[in-house]
């Protein structure tokens, strides 16, 4: 809803509504069989440790981790050429990053973004293909 939700009056009920119907077909799972493993999980109080200061990310963080799973999916998915002006900074980092390279959060942050978005992208664009029924 974003922060003016309250403000453009966006309500939402699940009186009569039908996510469970298009939802269990999908994955053969009732929505309660999630809310009984939600209220089984272990409550854990937050840490008391403080956050990451802004710099460097060494090869163990979580982010660059993210970012390098993500690099090897979008690489392996033939994004184009390696010289075009939309991919010479993206493959670059990218590479940089499945290297191992140190990168500070708002480059991680950033190619993230971009990669995530490129890679819906695609899938939108699979599917649409798809639905339409155009082989190649």
């Amino acid at each position: 809803m974003g922060i003016l939700g309250d403000r453009q009056e966006l309500y939402f009920s699940t009186e009569h509504d039908e996510w469970e119907i298009s939802y269990q077909p999908r994955l053969g799972l009732p929505l309660t069989s999630y809310k009984e493993k939600w209220e089984a999980l272990k409550q854990i109080s937050p840490s008391s440790t403080a956050p990451m200061e802004q710099g460097l990310l060494g090869t163990a963080s979580r982010p660059l981790r993210r970012l390098q799973y993500l690099a090897e999916e979008y690489l392996t998915s033939s994004p184009g050429l390696d010289s075009s002006s939309a991919n010479i900074a993206l493959l670059g980092g990218l590479r940089s990053a499945l290297d191992g390279k140190s990168l500070t959060k708002e480059k991680t942050f950033q190619l993230t973004e971009t990669t995530v978005h490129r890679l819906g992208a695609m899938h939108e664009a699979e599917y649409l293909r798809q639905q339409v029924r155009i082989y190649y």
